[in-house]
């Protein structure tokens, strides 16, 4: 094409373009930050993970707990924390009042590694930030806040 870029679709039009857009650049995003921290064996959703464990301090919290606060299956959590335990960026312990409760517990080298995953975030928004002119990244988390419920 000569540089034309194609009409910004009509406000809920049907035709499915905004949607198209927002899954594509989720998945562009995704994908590149998964790209860049898998030598360190963390993914986007394994970074999520690990957030939500380093919330919690040194006495973790349970996988049932975390999947809550991820709004994912406890079975996806399962997956998740097996991805971060083999890569020694969390441990599981046993709950100190219920055997059956695992703890999940963020160790020192993930405490690292999010600190770097966190540092790619930021070089990300900043990128982000920087090719949107007018738009600052606080409307933009609003507005996505406001199409998909607040997180």
């Amino acid at each position: 094409m000569s540089g034309l870029r194609a009409a910004a679709p009509e406000a809920g039009s049907g035709d499915g373009a905004l949607m198209d857009a927002l899954f594509q650049a989720a998945r562009r995003i995704t994908e590149s930050f998964s790209r860049d921290l898998a030598p360190q064996g963390l993914s986007f959703a394994a970074m999520r993970a690990l957030q939500g464990v380093a919330h919690e301090g040194p006495r973790g919290l349970s996988q049932s707990a975390l999947a809550a606060r991820l709004r994912v299956s406890p079975a996806s959590v399962t997956r998740l924390v097996d991805e971060l335990s083999m890569h020694r960026l969390v441990e599981r312990r046993q709950h100190v009042h219920d055997r059956r409760t695992k703890m999940v517990a963020i160790t020192d080298r993930g405490r690292d590694v999010l600190g770097q995953a966190q540092q790619r975030l930021a070089r990300l928004e900043t990128d982000f930030a920087a090719t949107r002119g007018r738009m600052s990244l606080q409307q933009l988390v609003e507005a996505l806040d406001g199409i998909g419920g607040a997180r």
